[in-house]
């Protein structure tokens, strides 16, 4: 079950410990994304952004080809801890997003003995970075290093986390 806002909730059993790519999370394999639906719903337009949280062992990927994914168990794709992105539908409303697979996996994690505790400063830490750059990169036109320093085309997040 993905839990698409206070009373609306997706349902996909297929879904678990199966690797996901950017366009079948959005749709979630039920013809009804709730992440859009909810934005036309409302009339979004990049006025909100909405935190998908995955569970531990459900993998991710930005596309189809699966080579650029959140899969610690396959260390060939493993490509990243978070994102972030944007969708429009069909009226021009635009759903500002991050998704959030389990952060407490070696890689992703912060270090051990955290004032918090591991699991709630490692999901702090990637929700942050993820956010941060959201508001400063909403659509993936904004904000980002273009002097060829070490870090070109890196996000706000990915300078602070260097």
């Amino acid at each position: 079950m993905y839990f698409c806002g206070p009373s609306q909730i997706a349902s996909h059993s297929s879904t678990h410990n199966k690797k996901l790519s950017q366009e079948e999370y959005l749709v979630m394999g039920s013809g009804d994304p709730c992440l859009l639906r909810r934005g036309a719903d409302r009339r979004t337009r990049a006025g909100n952004v909405y935190h998908v949280f995955l569970v531990p062992g459900q993998d991710v990927c930005f596309d189809s080809t699966f080579k650029v994914c959140y899969s610690p168990d396959n260390f060939k794709t493993w490509a990243f801890c978070a994102y972030h992105g944007s969708a429009q539908d069909s009226h021009g409303n635009v759903v500002l997003y991050t998704v959030e697979p389990f952060p407490n996996v070696s890689g992703c994690n912060v270090r051990p003995d955290t004032p918090s505790g591991q699991l709630t400063d490692s999901t702090n830490n990637t929700l942050s970075h993820e956010t941060f750059e959201t508001i400063t990169d909403p659509v993936g036109d904004g904000w980002w290093n273009s002097l060829n320093n070490g870090i070109y085309r890196e996000e706000i997040g990915d300078e602070c986390g260097s």
